[in-house]
């Protein structure tokens, strides 16, 4: 996540990370696009937030019968959200 973080210190946005403690340590998965999807997240909330706003980047993890539009589900599902906050 640390790519967006020059552009957002140029802005002179705060970008905050919360990574919940259910996400498991390891993954399975496309690590490049993960990767890519999250910074993409970023770079646009940091883009598109004013000048000493607060951006707060959340990491949570769902179970499988947590997650009711997937019929069979049978991994844990990983959630990822950016908003922007109020001054701070």
């Amino acid at each position: 996540m640390a790519a967006s973080e020059p552009n957002a210190s140029t802005r002179r946005v705060r970008v905050v990370h919360r990574v919940a403690a259910n996400v498991p340590e390891r993954l399975t998965g496309d690590e490049t696009r993960f990767t890519q999807c999250v910074q993409l997240l970023l770079q646009n909330a940091v883009l598109n937030s004013p000048p000493g706003r607060t951006v707060l980047a959340r990491l949570w993890a769902l179970a499988p019968a947590d997650v009711p539009h997937v019929l069979e589900a049978t991994e844990t599902s990983l959630c990822f959200a950016v908003s922007d906050l109020v001054r701070g």
